[in-house]
């Protein structure tokens, strides 16, 4: 999106400092990935879509694709590698060569909806990834969204395809951007949209958890958990004001822990909290 940008390239510099400065993620593995098929793309996504990214992108400098979604030319490229790490690590985690997965990656991908762009994403990337592990013989998969903001891309998309069979979970700071996922839009079974209100710390957030999304994921027994990994309900965090802490992380990551996970970084900006958070969440995960 641009260094100015919240959603900037900064954002993984300063996980790769955490990544490179830390012991225990001395083998972290670090690989290329090939660009996604348009078949997978398409398990998401309108073709009109992907033809209209594929003509927007500019020689040079931004396009606006929405009011806060922009493409520079290195954008389009950089979110289907984004895609593909993650569809790699769910033939990874399908083969039993490990447990637990993260890709750090950008641009995010959970405001992004089937027909459009939107809130710094282009593809929603743990919906394909879904989609990936189902054609890899998965049928109960289970989709939470932690992140402060409605993964409105991925709850479009759920409805869209009411025979997947996956279990999507959000909880998300409310009234706040994008005004999707109020309480009266679940669908049982299927859809599980958790308003939470703001300032309201901790101790609810794990009120929640505890009362009602645990129990979820355990009644459904998922084969995988892909979660939309947002870091920015943090109380340091500038675009909202949830007041999660560092420790919240980790007691997510712990609670995770007893499924085979597959985590994508959403959102986090502000950059000095960003990397604790995602430390804390993988100590607890791994």
């Amino acid at each position: 999106m641009g260094e100015s940008h919240p959603e900037s390239p900064e954002r993984l510099r300063v996980l790769d400092k955490l990544f490179q400065s830390k012991p225990e993620y001395k083998d972290i593995l670090i690989e290329h990935s090939d660009n996604i098929s348009d078949d997978l793309l398409l398990s998401a996504h309108t073709p009109t879509y992907l033809a209209v990214l594929e003509e927007s992108v500019p020689e040079d400098g931004y396009i606006q694709l929405d009011g806060d979604t922009s493409l520079n030319p290195y954008s389009l490229s950089a979110a289907k590698q984004s895609v593909a790490a993650s569809v790699n690590a769910i033939k990874v985690i399908t083969a039993g060569e490990c447990q637990h997965a993260f890709i750090a990656g950008r641009p995010p991908g959970h405001h992004a909806e089937p027909h459009k762009a939107m809130g710094f994403c282009l593809f929603n990337t743990v919906y394909i990834a879904a989609q990936a592990a189902k054609q890899k013989g998965l049928n109960r998969i289970a989709i939470v969204d932690f992140d402060v903001h409605h993964g409105n891309g991925t709850d479009a998309m759920m409805r869209r395809n009411t025979n997947n069979g996956f279990l999507f979970i959000s909880t998300h700071e409310w009234p706040l951007y994008p005004g999707t996922g109020g309480p009266e839009t679940s669908v049982d079974g299927h859809i599980l949209n958790i308003p939470v209100q703001s300032h309201s710390g901790s101790a609810k957030m794990r009120e929640i958890y505890e009362g009602e999304v645990f129990p979820a994921i355990e009644d459904y027994n998922p084969e995988l958990l892909i979660v939309s990994a947002g870091f920015d309900a943090h109380k340091s965090d500038p675009l909202a004001s949830l007041q999660w802490v560092e420790e919240d992380y980790h007691w997510l990551g712990k609670n995770f822990s007893k499924y085979k996970t597959l985590s994508n970084l959403e959102g986090g900006y502000n950059l000095e909290s960003l990397p604790t958070c995602v430390d804390a969440y993988l100590s607890g995960l791994f």
